[in-house]
């Protein structure tokens, strides 16, 4: 039942993105509305559309501006596409340093997979200081190099961001999710595409459905699961208890040369591979010369957090650093 769910669900939002993508293609009408706002630095912003892109770009301003792209698949005249606007909700408002944008189609859906007339993507300038909540039904969301908080959402969408100094909330229903890097916790979610993320110095977890996660320069605790995938991670520092589990694919794991820790690997479809250096600062009761078998564990380095490695179906590859 649970996988049949996700099917539907993955249907439904990759059916939701390629309406977008097709309506926006065969549209002949765009209009643009622009508004800015002065603000100062640590401004909040909030944007959420129906079915068109969000991005947001930061850059050396004292002011928030808003670009509104709308894209009329639905109308094929000036005069067809005045009437859609009747049902249309654009808001681009400031209160004190928050700025809020927003649209909203209130009239009958059109066409297969009922999609909308009109379609509108955000295009947003902030100070680099500045706490994002970004949110589209059927589109990407993106946002480049931000000091604050971000959380984004999107039902039929990739979700991609910068270096974020800050927490970060990301989740989409049908895209891939990817993280340049973070100084604080995150948390990456997809029912239907990859996850990369790295570095994060924070808590860090990941969750895909139906796809690979690479993580790169893990220095808090990770749990990461995919159920059709492979795991990819390398860690700077192993300073509180970590997971990794797939159901679906092989684990290559590299550990800094200073670890110590308390690994646990196993598989129950494959092999679990260690190099000679990890072997040889593995204290364990299994034979340490054995470099294939289907489950590895012991003490490195004198032992401290546990590093758990699981999957169902495929290798385990785990190294120790030699640098």
């Amino acid at each position: 039942m649970r996988h049949k769910t996700t099917l539907a669900f993955l249907i439904l939002a990759v059916a939701s993105a390629a309406a977008f993508l097709h309506a926006t293609e065969s549209a002949k009408i765009e209009r643009t509305v622009e508004k800015t706002f002065p603000v100062s630095s640590g401004v909040t912003l909030s944007v959420e559309t129906f079915g068109g892109n969000v991005c947001v770009e930061p850059g050396d301003v004292q002011s928030v501006r808003i670009v509104a792209r709308q894209v009329f698949p639905g109308a094929a005249t000036d005069a067809e596409a005045d009437e859609i606007s009747k049902s249309l909700d654009l808001v681009m408002e400031q209160s004190g340093n928050s700025v809020h944008a927003s649209s909203k189609y209130t009239g009958n859906t059109w066409r297969l997979w009922g999609s909308t007339p009109v379609y509108v993507s955000f295009e947003v300038t902030v100070p680099r200081a500045c706490d994002a909540t970004l949110a589209t039904s059927g589109g990407n969301v993106r946002a480049g190099d931000l000091t604050g908080s971000v959380q984004a959402r999107t039902s039929g969408g990739n979700v991609t961001l910068g270096k974020i100094d800050g927490m970060v909330d990301a989740r989409t229903s049908g895209g891939n999710v990817t993280l340049a890097g973070c100084t604080h916790a995150a948390i990456l979610k997809t029912s239907g595409g990859n996850v990369e993320a790295g570095p994060v110095a924070g808590n860090l977890q990941i969750t895909t459905s139906g796809g690979h996660i690479k993580i790169t320069r893990a220095e808090g605790a990770v749990h990461a699961h995919t159920s059709g995938g492979h795991i990819e991670a390398d860690f700077a520092r192993i300073t509180a208890e970590c997971e990794l589990g797939t159901s679906g694919g092989g684990m290559n794991v590299q550990l800094p040369k200073s670890s110590a820790l308390l690994l646990d690997a196993k598989t129950t479809a494959g092999h679990v591979r260690a190099n000679d250096n990890l072997l040889a600062n593995l204290q364990t009761d299994t034979p340490a010369d054995a470099k294939r078998k289907s489950r590895l564990s012991g003490k490195i380095n004198g032992g401290g957090p546990l590093v758990k490695l699981h999957t169902t179906g495929g290798n385990i590859n785990v190294n120790l650093s030699e640098k």
